[in-house]
């Protein structure tokens, strides 16, 4: 999927917002701290298994060498509608405890593809009094950045899903998918995420990254100099922009600082 060439962080004017701007940082957030219920607790729904892949499911552990030959020997006399509610439990059961143990480690960090959005600079950049940080996506800090998808219904696993799962024990592009999925009423939101193996990190990116920085319409002056300051000790070519609010259209524009 082709990156956008800019990625956006909307920031409010916070001791830790600075501090990571002044280290050069980016924070990968707990899950727990977002503001969507939804967001990363989403159980995928399952679909139900047909026979055809009750049978394949079945073939796949006889022949798995790590399998011992009791558990091979106890699915070969078990009938489809029981073996069927057995793989039931045991997905949902697995899954719930790896998205348990997924929610607890990972940290994830979120980008938009817009820098002029009315409703991310209400929420995020506290009602237009902050910054919004412009990061170049040709950086290999973004190479592994997955598109957020949107979606009216939460969700599926389907039977190849299911016959991956049971007989690889990968949950991994799974849980990913579903940390990446969101209600289509955020799609304003144009986000893209960062994974990170460990909550509560600070990774620090190059300096050449960071390649712009927009003030909203209703930032201090004050505050825009005490950032310019900042970022211009480490990278004089970072443009600093100023937010105004249009006078014909709900829309912001930005000038040269």
């Amino acid at each position: 999927m082709p990156k956008p060439l800019s990625f956006y962080k909307y920031q409010a004017i916070k001791d830790w917002s600075l501090d990571s701007l002044k280290s050069q940082t980016i924070y990968f957030s707990p899950p727990d701290n977002f503001n969507d219920p939804y967001d990363c607790a989403v159980a995928p729904f399952i679909c139900a298994l047909p026979d055809q892949d009750i049978g394949r499911i079945r073939e796949k552990i006889s022949s798995d060498t790590a399998t011992p030959e009791s558990v091979k020997l106890e699915l070969s006399s078990i009938n489809p509608d029981t073996l069927r509610e057995v793989l039931l439990q045991t997905l949902n059961k697995n899954l719930e405890q790896a998205i348990t143990r997924f929610r607890a480690m990972r940290g994830i960090s979120c980008f938009s593809e817009k820098n002029d959005e009315l409703l991310m600079w209400a929420h995020y950049a506290d009602k237009y009094k902050g910054f919004c940080l412009e990061f170049s996506s040709n950086n290999a800090l973004f190479d592994k950045a997955i598109k957020v998808d949107y979606s009216h219904t939460i969700p599926f696993l389907n039977a190849e899903n299911q016959f991956e799962i049971l007989a690889n024990n990968n949950f991994e592009g799974i849980l990913e998918k579903l940390f990446c999925t969101k209600s289509e009423s955020w799609s304003y939101e144009r986000e893209w995420r960062l994974l990170h193996a460990n909550a509560g990190v600070k990774y620090k990116y190059p300096e050449d990254c960071l390649t712009g920085v927009y003030f909203g319409s209703e930032m201090s002056r004050q505050h825009m100099e005490d950032v310019c300051a900042m970022v211009r000790r480490y990278n004089k070519d970072v443009k600093p922009w100023k937010g105004s609010r249009s006078k014909t259209e709900f829309k912001m524009s930005f000038t040269e600082y």
